[in-house]
Parts: structure tokens; C-alpha cells; sequence
């Protein structure tokens, strides 16, 4: 606490993101029971359809499906015309599992759009990760004579009217042995009152030969002990506000082709702050701190 300095003023860059739904949910009497039987025949057909979610026999979207194929809704639907209509805010506060229903859109939606821009989805460790693309190194960092890094995926983005670049995927070989590391982040989704939110966690991704995982829990956890040492506050937003920008900046939409979902990052204006380190003491910090493998 002898660090926090009163009477003056900060602005706080958070990792939670206001959602903006689109005008209406739209609600189907459907065929069907599950959302993997509706995929079948969007598959079969060879169709894009919009982000959906199944309950009770009733598909809830987004989108009006009068822009799809009749002969497509027929296979789908007992009516083509939807039974209910809704502004979101309307069908949230209207019953406490439509939440659920609105969640479970925005995230099938959230991930069809990651996917896109060339994010992949552990499921087993519910983590987001961008996927190696490249075959050859982009640029290769000797170290020294058994340590070196290649950097195989980038990103880039504007910032203060500069194009950024950022390694997002990069090999590490240290001696005999070696790994890739994918910068990655998990997300829960949160409700305030009658408004949702999305939170994204900084995380890494490490594997073995930039797809398959690494599968030693001791070996992960000594690498993420070992970011989370040498990472401070700036780096942890620096991962948030590189990826935003990525997707399109602190206001970034996701769009499955057929309507948009907004997600605005939330800034906070607070009445104090916090004192900077003597130099020589970060410096001191920083030496202190272990290389991976020694």
C-alpha cells in the first residue's frame, strides 16, 4: 500500500468487454432436439447458416432466416416463420434461462469468428490459441550455442498510427529438447443485472509440434511459473490490447456473415495511482529471475 498515491488521476485498461447484441433474437419451431443434427444437414448441404443454439425443440439466432433457402428451412423447421421476435434486452429480462440461450449464441458465434482470424480452441484446457500456419521460420534468434528461438506467426495491427508487429507462435530449442509456444488466452462470460460481458484471460499455449499439446503437467506448469515471474502488469496488457487490436481495435465486432455482435473494452477513470520502483530495485527483480532450462 506505501505505493498508492491519492489526488491524482489514472485510467485503468481492463480485460472486460461490454457486449452489444443485435436487434432482435428470433425463435424457430424446429425438427430437431440438438444442435449437432442441425450441423449435419448445414454440412450435407455445403451452407453457411447463422449462429444458432437449440432448446426445447425451439432454435434461437440472431438472424431472420427468411434469407435462407426454403427448400433448407423446410428440413429444419416445422414453420419458416418464426414464432417470436425479440429485442434481446426484452427476452433476457423475460426469463432467467434465456440468459443461457443469449451465451450460448455469443460464444458459437465468438468462436466461429476466432477461427477465422486463425485462432484455434483447445477444448480440453478451454484455451484460445493461434495456430501455426507457416512452415518456415519468419526469423530465427540465436542465443547462444544450444538455446535459439524461431518466430513463426505474426500479427499486426496500427497503433498511434504505426503498424505493429507481434510474434504470436515461436519455437524454443534448448539443448537436446524443444516446444512452441502459442500465445493464447482463455474467456468467461459474466452477467451484470441484465448485461453481458466478456472477460479474456492472457494465457499461453505450449505444444509439442505447434498442433499436438504438450502432455507433461510438470513441464507446463514450470513454464508458466516462469512467464508469470518475469511478466509484469505492462506485459499482461500489452497481450490484451495487441489481440484487440488485432480483431479490430478497443470496439471490435464479430460476425458470422449474417449480424454482428459489438464488444467495447472497458477503461476506468480512478483517483489514484500507483508509485513507480526505484530502478535499481526492478533491476535487481529482473536478475533475479530463472531462464527456463537452467
Amino acid at each position: 500500500m506505501n505505493r498508492v498515491q491519492f489526488g491524482t488521476r489514472e485510467k485503468i485498461f481492463s480485460n472486460i468487454f461490454s457486449i452489444e447484441f443485435p436487434k432482435f433474437i428470433y425463435k424457430y419451431d424446429c425438427k430437431f432436439k440438438s444442435n449437432i443434427d442441425i450441423y449435419n444437414i448445414i454440412n450435407e448441404e455445403g451452407i453457411d447458416f447463422p449462429k444458432f443454439t437449440i432448446k426445447s425443440n425451439f432454435l434461437y439466432t440472431f438472424t431472420d432466416l427468411k434469407i435462407i433457402s426454403p427448400t433448407i428451412l423446410e428440413k429444419l423447421l416445422n414453420n419458416k416463420k418464426s414464432v417470436e421476435t425479440n429485442v434481446p434486452l426484452r427476452f433476457i429480462q423475460s426469463k432467467k434461462e434465456n440468459r443461457n440461450i443469449v451465451t450460448e449464441i455469443v460464444n458459437s458465434h465468438l468462436k466461429s469468428f476466432f477461427h477465422r482470424k486463425r485462432i484455434n480452441f483447445f477444448k480440453e484446457r478451454n484455451r484460445f490459441y493461434f495456430a501455426l500456419i507457416n512452415k518456415e521460420p519468419l526469423k530465427i534468434k540465436i542465443k547462444s550455442e544450444d538455446k535459439s528461438a524461431e518466430y513463426y506467426e505474426q500479427i499486426s495491427y496500427f497503433s498511434k498510427g504505426k503498424r505493429i508487429h507481434r510474434t504470436v507462435v515461436s519455437k524454443h530449442n534448448y539443448y537436446d529438447t524443444f516446444f512452441y509456444k502459442h500465445h493464447g488466452f482463455q474467456i468467461k462470460y459474466e452477467w451484470f443485472n441484465n448485461f453481458l460481458v466478456l472477460i479474456i484471460e492472457p494465457k499461453y499455449h505450449y505444444s509439442q509440434d505447434g498442433k499436438t499439446p504438450l502432455d507433461n503437467p510438470i513441464r507446463i506448469t514450470r513454464l508458466n511459473n516462469q512467464i508469470k515471474v518475469s511478466e509484469r502488469n505492462s506485459q499482461y496488457n500489452n497481450h490484451i490490447t495487441s489481440l484487440t487490436s488485432y480483431l479490430g481495435g478497443n470496439s471490435w465486432r464479430s460476425t458470422d456473415g449474417f449480424s454482428d455482435i459489438l464488444f467495447k473494452r472497458n477503461f476506468f477513470e480512478v483517483s489514484f495511482g500507483i508509485r513507480e520502483l526505484n530502478p535499481k530495485r526492478v533491476f535487481d527483480e529482473e536478475t533475479q529471475q530463472l531462464s527456463l532450462f537452467d
